[in-house]
């Protein structure tokens, strides 16, 4: 009797073991727009605000300054810039295994170009 308790018992905490509690977002929905990262002013883009993407463009604009000026302390011509590179990793969870394993195999490759900015996204749900 005793072992059958104890059976069942350890049987029990191992299907339990396996399963996955639910996971919450982050920053919950309501909330995302007023959430900030501290010490970063401004460091959110929402796709579809208008002025986010004028904000996100004259960001992306004012970089240009700072790496022509770089690019000339090292000897190297400032005449054209090169592509600005921007990437916006999405997913979540199982997502993001693959994402990594995209980045990895891009630079294992030798193509993967430095980024501008890199950042990611969440779709509300």
């Amino acid at each position: 009797m005793l072992r059958n308790v104890v059976v069942a018992s350890l049987l029990v905490v191992w299907v339990a073991g396996c399963s996955a509690l639910p996971r919450n977002q982050a920053v919950p929905v309501r909330e995302a727009t007023r959430a900030i990262v501290p010490g970063l002013k401004d460091v959110r883009y929402i796709v579809g605000n208008p002025d986010d993407m004028r904000r996100l463009a004259r960001d992306v604009a004012a970089t240009w300054p700072r790496e022509r000026a770089w690019l000339a302390a090292q000897g190297k011509s400032t005449r054209q810039l090169p592509p600005s590179h921007l990437l916006a990793l999405s997913g979540g969870g199982d997502n993001e295994a693959f994402g990594a394993g995209l980045l990895n195999g891009w630079t294992a490759s030798g193509k993967r170009p430095e980024f501008l900015l890199v950042t990611g996204s969440v779709t509300a749900r």
